[in-house]
């Protein structure tokens, strides 16, 4: 792999250029990012509209380095280099060759390459391990690029188009879609799922057994939560059995909404008393961890009634086990209705998104144990 010095060594440093692209997911327009290099700082500003439901959230996102990728994004996160895995696009500039050069993600620092053949006015590689199409333009930059992985695609617009009336998009996540196999897992005991989509592949061995044990719970430093969570007056002493009456609680005492708003928290949840599945989630894992219950929240598939939507619930870990738990539901253990796509921790931040996204084209392969 080529250090970021080496890659601007060998290569002519791109022109100065500033670029604003439309951002669409699955055709829907949901936002704009604006680039700008002017041969010493490379500048990255995004611009997201997310719905859930009626609520619309604007999500902003930007990064600065100077050409060799170090500088900052403001998520607080350091970039180091190599360069801004964006800025590689433009060092294609120079011909139709074949090459990869190192790269770093702008948003999570993650080091990889960005490989690309060209043709013409035509790029095809990977970014960062992404298939993506790219055309260029008149200057030798990208004017459209298209991740289909992601179900995202950038086309050039100016600025004054960037200046219209505020997005509005549909919610991208909502919606139910015939189970089809996944309808076998309804009385299953024992599953194993393989599922195929576009940028997404889930392989599951789903239990709906229980902990034949429970474990103490951990030592936990006192905190806010801490203080929420023995306020309950729970009395358990065991993981499994905090987890239980967590999820009764939640299920019990917050109400259920249909959607989750792009910004919901587990603090908005417990002051409103109401959430939907994802703040349920976070909420319950929230106050399992303050009791001392390992536990991460969970993102995947609820298949329900015959259909199979986006969901989301938590696990908790019990004898070096990780055992589902459905807060919205009051489940413990969840059952092999639930089909995760995503963990909390996972090394691939936009799994989830990627597989939720793909939900609706997935091809399903089950082997039951009844």
């Amino acid at each position: 792999m080529l250090s970021a010095l080496a890659a601007l060594s060998l290569l002519a440093a791109p022109p100065p250029f500033t670029r604003t692209l439309a951002l669409f997911i699955r055709h829907e327009r949901v936002g704009t990012v604006a680039l700008t290099f002017d041969g010493a700082r490379f500048g990255y500003r995004s611009q997201t509209t997310v719905r859930r439901g009626g609520d619309f959230t604007v999500e902003r996102f930007g990064a600065e380095t100077n050409g060799l990728g170090v500088g900052t994004n403001s998520l607080g996160i350091p970039l180091q280099g190599p360069i801004p895995s964006t800025l590689a696009l433009w060092m294609f500039s120079d011909g139709d060759v074949n090459r990869c050069l190192a790269a770093e993600d702008e948003r999570t620092g993650a080091f990889g390459q960005v490989c690309a053949s060209r043709t013409g006015h035509r790029l095809v590689g990977t970014l960062l391990g992404e298939r993506f199409f790219a055309t260029l333009g008149a200057d030798q930059g990208p004017v459209a690029l298209e991740l289909p992985d992601q179900f995202t695609r950038f086309d050039a617009v100016t600025e004054s188009a960037t200046a219209a009336a505020p997005l509005r998009p549909r919610d991208l996540f909502a919606g139910t879609w015939p189970a089809g196999a996944l309808a076998s897992l309804k009385r299953a005991r024992a599953a194993t799922v393989h599922g195929q989509g576009p940028g997404c592949q889930i392989d599951e061995v789903l239990d709906a057994a229980a902990p034949k044990a429970d474990d103490a719970l951990t030592a936990t430093s006192p905190d806010a939560w801490t203080a929420r969570a023995r306020g309950l007056g729970l009395k358990t002493r065991g993981r499994w059995a905090t987890a239980r009456a967590l999820a009764a609680f939640v299920s019990q005492g917050i109400a259920s909404v249909g959607t989750s708003p792009a910004n919901e928290t587990a603090r908005g949840v417990w002051r409103a008393r109401r959430g939907s599945c994802l703040g349920q989630a976070k909420l319950f894992a929230a106050l399992a961890k303050a009791l001392g219950v390992p536990t991460r929240v969970v993102l995947g598939a609820l298949v329900e009634d015959g259909a199979v939507a986006a969901h989301a619930w938590d696990e908790v870990q019990v004898g070096g086990h990780w055992y589902g738990v459905d807060p919205s539901r009051g489940q413990a253990p969840a059952g092999t209705s639930h089909v995760p796509f995503a963990r909390e921790g996972d090394a691939d931040p936009l799994r989830a998104g990627r597989c939720l996204l793909a939900l609706p084209a997935m091809r399903w392969t089950v082997q039951v144990r009844r």
